[in-house]
């Protein structure tokens, strides 16, 4: 039987759409393939390098690639658009080199594509918030920071990480739409389940300065092509009227059908496998999250300095303001409110304290509980007494069924 040709616009649009897509996601489509790094660090340094040439053209000066932790570096935006123009110049050319009028099949394997693309991305960022990757709780030293002194993305961080049970569920829902995109029958939910889930995140990303807005929002728009095709159907369920049935998918020869189920299996076991890494990366994380005897906020009420007891001045940039023992290290605050973060070693059967400065160099300092709110810290040019602070309400306000009136603080 032969296809209905499209109308010129949709054919148009398809085209682009595809090759834009293939293009946008060529440097994430190798990371849930395992020992694939090299090859997507080598996409990576390829859409960099074109970018760079890209932006001279523009007369703009494009930053070395470096691991920043931005999907927002220049460089991003430039190759988004050169993903864009590229879309349109092969456009061009496949629309004058084909005379087919439809892509029905390809427009069916293209779903595929997404489909498994997007369920490896969002599984990633879901694993990452229900094993604490993403969002970790916060360390005792992020509540001493005041509101002012936060970034936008720092205060959308902590109010996100200070909820372990509110990561717990925006990453459940993100594993579980991920999980029903992978099937042909369910995938409509996942991706409507998704699509909910990212209009907040693309939200919350604009509204508080997170660098990953461009991603994101690709993401986003990948998602409303998955469900576009459906939105007829959905609005006729949601008003009442009946809705046509999903035509069955056309099956092939027994051995296309092996092929197919085989690689879908392939493909859902790394997904799983791309999930499974993040709780062994989680694993570690936790290792490294130690609560000592000395865990709390300790309030500096003497401070004696090569033999000279110093003031509370706040113009002093020595003198200890405060020493946060926290789940990864200590913070030092000093009366300047200058901060110094540094890695921690206590061993309560000698009471030393080894602090680690840089990752290299190692300090040695003796301490005494005189009780369980009194502590003394000897290092070679520092006496100091301390006083434990009471913890701050957000770790002890809890939640409460029943509230006479708002604890609003």
């Amino acid at each position: 039987m032969p296809v209905a040709a499209w109308p010129f616009a949709r054919l148009i649009a398809f085209r682009f759409g595809v090759i834009a897509a293939v293009l946008l996601m060529s440097p994430h489509m190798f990371w849930v393939v395992p020992g694939a790094d090299a090859l997507m660090v080598a996409i990576i340094r390829a859409w960099h390098w074109l970018a760079t040439q890209f932006g001279a053209l523009l007369g703009l000066d494009v930053p070395p690639l470096a691991p920043t932790g931005s999907g927002d570096a220049l460089w991003n935006y430039l190759q988004f658009f050169l993903s864009l123009i590229g879309a349109a110049i092969g456009t061009l050319v496949w629309t004058l080199a084909s005379r087919r009028r439809a892509h029905p099949r390809l427009a069916a394997a293209m779903v595929v594509v997404l489909r498994y693309f997007l369920a490896a991305v969002m599984i990633g960022y879901g694993m990452a918030k229900v094993v604490h990757m993403q969002f970790v709780p916060l360390p005792l030293a992020r509540y001493d920071t005041a509101l002012g002194d936060m970034s936008p993305m720092g205060l959308m961080w902590t109010f996100m990480a200070h909820s372990q049970a509110y990561v717990l569920f925006a990453g459940i829902a993100e594993v579980v739409g991920s999980v029903l995109l992978l099937w042909r029958r369910t995938y409509v939910v996942g991706a409507l389940v998704l699509l909910a889930v990212m209009t907040n995140v693309v939200v919350l990303n604009y509204c508080y300065d997170v660098p990953v807005k461009l991603f994101s929002s690709i993401l986003l728009v990948m998602l409303g092509v998955l469900v576009a095709p459906h939105v007829r159907r959905l609005g006729a369920a949601l008003l009442g009227y009946p809705a046509r049935e999903v035509p069955p998918r056309v099956r092939g020869s027994v051995m296309y059908e092996r092929v197919r189920l085989t690689l879908k299996l392939a493909l859902v076991l790394l997904v799983a496998f791309h999930a499974y890494r993040h709780v062994v990366i989680s694993r570690w994380i936790d290792e490294h999250r130690v609560i000592t005897p000395l865990h709390g906020s300790w309030r500096a009420e003497r401070v004696v300095i090569e033999g000279v007891e110093r003031p509370p001045l706040f113009t002093d940039d020595e003198r200890w303001r405060k020493l946060i023992f926290h789940e990864y290290g200590l913070a030092v605050r000093f009366s300047t409110d200058r901060r110094q973060q540094l890695g921690l070693e206590v061993n309560p059967t000698t009471q030393t304290i080894t602090v680690i400065q840089g990752g290299i160099f190692r300090h040695v300092w003796h301490y005494k509980l005189l009780d369980a709110e009194h502590l003394v810290i000897d290092t070679p040019t520092i006496h100091a007494e301390l006083v434990l602070e009471p913890p701050p309400p957000l770790t002890t306000r809890g939640f409460h069924w029943v509230q006479e009136q708002p604890y609003h603080r």
